[in-house]
């Protein structure tokens, strides 16, 4: 089910896409390859897109990061 946000700024909106649950069978599941994920977010802004596992740990810290490091480059740029 596809879910999407409506801020009030989305060119200040920290987005990332998330393709979670890569531990599962190999991949072998994928709805969404890594490619076409990967092809949607450049065309779309340059989305930051990271392939995740909440199980294994994989990649979950540096997608927060991502998120973080947009929130606050955006509030300096607000302040100066």
């Amino acid at each position: 089910m596809p879910y999407s946000a409506s801020p009030l700024d989305p060119k200040a909106f920290p987005f990332v896409v998330l393709g979670n649950k890569v531990d599962m069978d190999g991949g072998n599941s994928r709805v969404v390859s890594e490619k076409k994920a990967a092809d949607w977010c450049a065309s779309n802004g340059n989305i930051p897109y990271f392939e995740t596992s909440a199980k294994e740990d994989y990649n979950v810290d540096e997608a927060f990061f991502t998120i973080a490091k947009t929130v606050l480059a955006n509030e300096h740029e607000r302040d100066t």
